[in-house]
């Protein structure tokens, strides 16, 4: 299971939502996880040049042999997650299901989307490569790209704890562990 981020951005612009929130929750779980058994690996990579046109995560996907691949069963991808009123999810149905089921149960309400208008993050290099995703991502994007992704105090706590709340506990769940067994 890979979990990821970009840890690029736009030149001159700090990037503290898009995508140091990701990064951050992707780091958090690293820590959260670190220790803990569980019945398939995990990845965790920080892609770079996603805003050249995901060419970290496309690197990554043709730098896997073909058993790689097959043995991917599943990516968590975290980009500009910090600034909004709620948190979004995209992808796998599977998977989608499974968060939406742990969000209600902790009180994170996950609005589903079908995406970022006219945008992508590297969930799409994964998705092409015929892997499962989950994408967190929050519903403000005005200040994505802009001087205004500079100051953390735009960042919304709560949003981040809520992905990385989500997301642990979904890694450790027996539903999504028997979703993702490898044969």
């Amino acid at each position: 299971v890979v979990l990821g981020a970009h840890c690029d951005t736009v030149p001159d612009v700090a990037g503290a939502n898009d995508n140091g929130s990701g990064t951050a929750i992707v780091l958090s779980l690293a820590e959260a996880l670190a220790g803990k058994s569980l019945p398939f690996d995990i990845k965790i990579i920080a892609f770079g040049s996603a805003e050249l046109g995901l060419l970290g995560s496309q690197h990554y996907i043709e730098s896997l042999t073909p058993a790689e691949l097959q043995r991917t069963k599943a990516m968590f991808n975290f980009d500009a997650v910090g600034t909004g009123s709620t948190p979004g999810i995209l992808g796998n149905q599977d998977s989608l299901d499974l968060a939406l089921d742990i969000g209600e149960d902790f009180a994170v309400n996950l609005e589903v989307s079908q995406g970022i208008r006219g945008d992508s993050s590297d969930h799409a290099s994964i998705t092409a490569a015929g892997v499962p995703v989950l994408m967190f991502f929050s519903n403000d994007f005005s200040r994505i790209h802009t001087d205004a992704d500079n100051m953390l105090d735009f960042i919304e706590l709560e949003l981040l704890g809520g992905a990385l709340l989500v997301a642990e506990a979904l890694l450790q769940s027996p539903e999504f562990a028997k979703a993702v067994a490898v044969n």
